[in-house]
């Protein structure tokens, strides 16, 4: 499996659905926290994917997906918006 091929596919998948990928590295342990989720403790830094519109690209949905590398974090959102939209 070569998952940097399978995380463009991934972004090649969600960018005919009307959706670039911004991956970033950041902590929600502090928001993972207050609101109550329970794991956190082992929650640190991990890359998420927000979905940014292409028509719009004021319409982001942040953390979408993630991954402890980017290409995981891109494929997790393209997984994820497939189960939705089913």
């Amino acid at each position: 499996m070569d998952i940097a091929h399978d995380a463009e596919n991934a972004r090649a998948w969600l960018r005919a659905r009307g959706f670039d990928v911004r991956v970033e590295k950041r902590s929600l342990r502090e928001d993972f926290v207050r609101r109550g989720l329970r794991g956190v403790d082992t929650i640190d830094l991990a890359y998420w994917a927000d979905l940014v519109g292409i028509a719009n690209p004021a319409f982001i949905v942040p953390n979408y997906g993630s991954g402890m590398i980017p290409e995981q974090a891109v494929i997790r959102a393209r997984q994820r918006y497939g189960q939705e939209q089913t």
